[in-house]
């Protein structure tokens, strides 16, 4: 356990993956040691936050949402509200699970897709294809995002 760094912040995020792949939400009250289920996004990411802070309690965690995501898998452009899994679920059902989630076990949370810079008519500005990946443009903004949440939490 080092306290050499206690400014140190953890980014995750993954979930766009998550949601293509037809991963279960989980249920929102999943988090307590006794109930993790790993498999389902809630569970994995209440599991990974308890045993990062178990070892690393010094460290600031933040989760970003999905990112906005506007082609299916039959390569269609459509909105993502528009748009389900096999599972009948939408990217915003997965990014609100862990923006609940997050609140109720006190981990910072940032809302890429609500506020992160993509939406359905710059898709092709900031990222390749209307899909998940970004663009230059894409990466110097999620960077620039990056920058300043590190920030806020030093001092």
């Amino acid at each position: 356990r080092s306290t050499l760094f206690p400014y140190t912040t953890l980014f995750r995020s993954s979930y766009n993956n998550d949601f293509t792949a037809n991963i279960a939400i989980g249920d929102l009250w999943d988090y307590t040691a006794e109930s993790f289920n790993k498999e389902t996004v809630l569970g994995a990411l209440a599991y990974g936050v308890k045993t990062i802070l178990t070892e690393y309690p010094h460290i600031k965690i933040v989760f970003f949402t999905g990112k906005w995501r506007c082609i299916d898998e039959s390569g269609t452009a459509v909105p993502p509200y528009a748009h389900q899994n096999t599972l009948s679920k939408t990217i915003e059902d997965y990014n609100d699970g862990i923006i609940e989630t997050c609140a109720r076990m006190g981990v910072s949370v940032y809302d890429f897709y609500r506020y992160g810079g993509s939406n359905y008519y710059n898709k092709d500005y900031m990222m390749i294809s209307g899909a998940s990946h970004f663009t230059l443009e894409g990466h110097t903004r999620f960077a620039t995002i990056l920058n300043n949440l590190d920030n806020s939490f030093i001092g």
